[in-house]
């Protein structure tokens, strides 16, 4: 149950409801469960290789074409560049939910491609975005103050319609909306922390660096970093097989 708490279930932030398994101090109670056995388990949730593109291309094209009633698809269109600029800025800097629904309009550069993020302790990040999503993002920012009426009082980089006035995305909003539209993707229900798994399997794969990614995260240590390098060497496997089959 412990092991269950801090490794592989997720609070409303999107992150383990303890940092610690204490019962791992008991030394009678073996963690049967490796690194590589949990890498199997969600790198099927993941969207390796072009799949994060067709994905945020899929909530723009494809989504509307599943969903039925006159309130649903006006509250999609309402909703739809906030809600693929949501899901492009996680998948391109690996954020955490918590970190991106804190965010306000002012924390965001695409001058610089950053956005500034208050990480665990309190300490400021200016985190890289992936040049990729931006044009994903553009078009929420070119709507964000007419469509959701946002003034100096509504300083959140995301926001939702109020009854009275626009109010601050919640992390449980975001929860909701990443389900829903994975869901319809592959018909495999994800959480905003599974795109933060993506953004570190790719980068990477790419840099093969640990320190890098460890960065990117805004992580202290490489430790929390070891379970990208057995994602990815699941990968590599398939692609040695990949060249075998190619070769007859």
């Amino acid at each position: 149950m412990f092991r269950y708490l801090t490794e592989e279930s997720e609070n409303a932030d999107g992150e383990p409801y303890f940092y610690r398994n204490v019962m791992k101090k008991i030394s009678l109670v073996q963690d049967s469960e490796t690194y590589q056995t949990r890498a199997n388990n969600i790198k099927d949730k993941l969207m390796l290789g072009d799949t994060d593109v067709h994905y945020l291309d899929f909530i723009q094209t494809e989504y509307p074409k599943q969903i039925n009633g006159k309130r649903v698809i006006k509250m999609y269109e309402r909703d739809r560049e906030r809600d693929v600029a949501i899901n492009a800025l996680l998948l391109g800097t690996g954020i955490r939910v918590s970190e991106l629904t804190n965010a306000n309009y002012k924390d965001l550069s695409l001058a610089k491609n950053t956005i500034s993020v208050r990480r665990k302790g309190g300490k400021w990040d200016a985190v890289p975005i992936a040049s990729w999503v931006i044009k994903y993002i553009e078009p929420y920012l070119s709507i964000r103050t007419q469509r959701y009426k946002a003034t100096l009082s509504t300083p959140a980089l995301f926001l939702t319609k109020g009854a009275e006035e626009p109010r601050r995305i919640s992390t449980a909003t975001v929860e909701l909306l990443v389900g829903k539209y994975s869901q319809a993707f592959n018909s495999v229900r994800i959480t905003p922390h599974k795109l933060r798994h993506t953004l570190a399997s790719k980068l990477y794969l790419q840099t093969n660096n640990e320190r890098l990614v460890a960065t990117q995260l805004g992580q202290s240590s490489t430790k929390a970093t070891s379970l990208y390098t057995h994602i990815v060497d699941t990968k590599q496997r398939a692609a040695l097989d990949q060249l075998h089959e190619d070769n007859e």
